[in-house]
């Protein structure tokens, strides 16, 4: 039976190889992809672990340059070329599985003034969604009293932010 499936799955890519890769694509996105945790448990986990968040935040704040880490990639590519080391990335993801955040951070703003880490993703870049902890100078809007519900009643795209303490954010985007 293996063997036969194996066979099919062959013959799919060599006659239909763009349709069939894009399924692949996306059924391996989505199969891997963590489903959203409620609110409930990110902010008991943010409470566990605040002295973690604050090490993270200490240091995206002074690893200026390093817009993303996750489980398997970095921005930049190679982060030695803004004079951070491997062992430093390897505390970061450490970090990171400690937390509860496997898909790492996003830093884009030059400033420091925001970052995300996140705790899950669905989907895949064009049409998803994620969920996870937002720390910002400023107030985010719009300002929600709770996102579990959003997934089912907001169209897309949607951005929703939940107050935490001090400048610590839960969010959830939708594309």
């Amino acid at each position: 039976m293996k063997l036969v499936f194996s066979m099919l799955i062959g013959l799919a890519f060599w006659f239909f190889p763009d349709v069939t890769t894009r399924l692949f694509y996306a059924y391996a996105i989505q199969s891997v992809s963590r489903p959203h945790e409620s609110d409930a448990a990110l902010i008991a986990r943010f409470q566990q672990q605040r002295r973690s968040f604050e090490t993270l935040r200490a240091m995206i704040a002074s690893d200026t340059g390093l817009e993303r880490v996750d489980d398997t990639w970095t921005s930049p590519k190679d982060p030695a070329t803004i004079g951070i080391t491997p062992q430093r990335i390897a505390e970061y993801r450490r970090l990171f599985n400690h937390i509860g955040t496997p898909r790492g951070i996003e830093a884009y703003d030059p400033t420091r003034s925001s970052f995300r880490l996140l705790a899950s993703t669905q989907g895949i870049t064009v049409s998803g969604s994620g969920k996870g902890y937002l720390w910002s100078t400023e107030p985010p809007s719009p300002l929600l009293s709770e996102l579990d519900s959003a997934l089912a009643s907001h169209s897309k795209p949607f951005f929703g932010y939940r107050h935490l303490e001090d400048r610590w954010y839960l969010f959830l985007e939708i594309d």
